[in-house]
């Protein structure tokens, strides 16, 4: 079997975004299987794995002879969060995705919220839901890494530090995270990540002005190279998003042995409150959840442990035997 993986991040050579992370650590897992893998091939392969949604993705499922199976990483209402003048287009775009993601000859969710939200908007293609994985390996907490990365940004080790990775948007909750950072000036805020979308960003105004007079205890970083050191150097990881389809930073954290803060968004369902994380919905409980963590030690290392179940059932090595489960299954419809 051979698997050609075909995304338009590789070939705009972005680095960051989850979508890249999922198709790199997919193929790793199956390669370790003796599964042949591919990025962006143009013949010789058996079975087409889309991991993007653009024009040439839509180009290429529609010439494909092959089966093509498509992973799932974006849901409508992200694009009037994202980009610019997005709820101009959003109903189109809507239409759009859904002729899309009906090219495919089954598509992979990475949650249940993801697979709901696609058959409500009209998605024909069958849907199953399996996770993007994570090889929690690469998110071991080092205190060597912790040491330089915190030297790096000038963080003293005494200090407690709240971190999140991701697209430094409103749409991830970086407005929230900001008013956090006003409200504990004790305490240090990273945000971890880049504007890949430059200008076309919704928030890119709000972004510059951030990054031009943020407070002295908020640091925008930027893309990091090393994200095990980025992790490795916080104390809390909060992701105070307005939606997500899996959210695989936050496995990451968890990982990491970090104690976790999220929003209560449907994409975040899998992680429960109180026994994996602690959730929030407004500036105030996001405050108190901080103190929480902080402040009640037996309760915070029972959340870690306890997060350590997911990190297990979302491992990379359990998730790639289904997937070709399913690539096996489509071969043989395919033949």
């Amino acid at each position: 079997m051979i698997i050609n993986i075909f995304t338009e991040a590789e070939l705009a050579n972005i680095k960051t975004t989850g979508i890249v992370t999922s198709y790199k650590t997919l193929k790793e897992g199956l390669e370790k299987q003796g599964i042949k893998v591919y990025v962006n091939k143009k013949k010789g392969y058996d079975i087409l794995h889309i991991h993007s949604f653009g024009p040439l993705s839509l180009l290429k499922a529609l010439r494909e002879k092959k089966p093509v199976v498509m992973t799932t990483h974006t849901v409508p209402e992200e694009i009037s969060l994202l980009y610019c003048g997005g709820w101009l287009i959003q109903k189109i775009f809507d239409k759009y995705l859904i002729y899309v993601y009906n090219q495919s000859d089954i598509l992979i969710s990475p949650s249940d919220f993801a697979k709901k939200r696609l058959q409500e908007l009209g998605v024909k293609s069958k849907i199953v839901v399996e996770s993007n994985g994570i090889k929690k390996d690469n998110f071991i907490k080092l205190k060597e890494k912790r040491k330089i990365f915190r030297e790096k940004y000038n963080i003293k080790e005494n200090e407690k530090v709240i971190g999140c990775v991701g697209l430094p948007s409103k749409r991830k909750g970086l407005d929230i995270f900001q008013e956090l950072a006003k409200k504990h000036t004790d305490k240090k805020f990273i945000w971890i990540g880049e504007n890949i979308y430059n200008k076309f960003l919704k928030d890119y105004k709000y972004l510059k002005e951030l990054q031009e007079n943020s407070n002295e205890n908020f640091i925008l970083t930027g893309f990091v190279e090393d994200i095990q050191a980025a992790y490795s150097a916080m104390d809390i990881f909060m992701l105070p998003t307005m939606i997500e389809t899996e959210g695989l930073v936050v496995l990451e954290a968890m990982s990491s042995d970090l104690p976790v803060i999220t929003s209560r968004v449907e994409g975040l369902e899998w992680v429960e409150e109180k026994k994996h994380c602690l959730k929030a919905s407004n500036i105030q409980e996001y405050s108190e959840a901080i103190n929480k963590i902080l402040e009640n030690t037996k309760e915070t290392e029972k959340m870690i442990k306890n997060s350590k179940e997911l990190l297990i059932k979302k491992d990379i090595n359990k998730v790639v035997p289904k997937i070709i489960i399913i690539y096996n299954t489509l071969k043989i419809e395919g033949n």
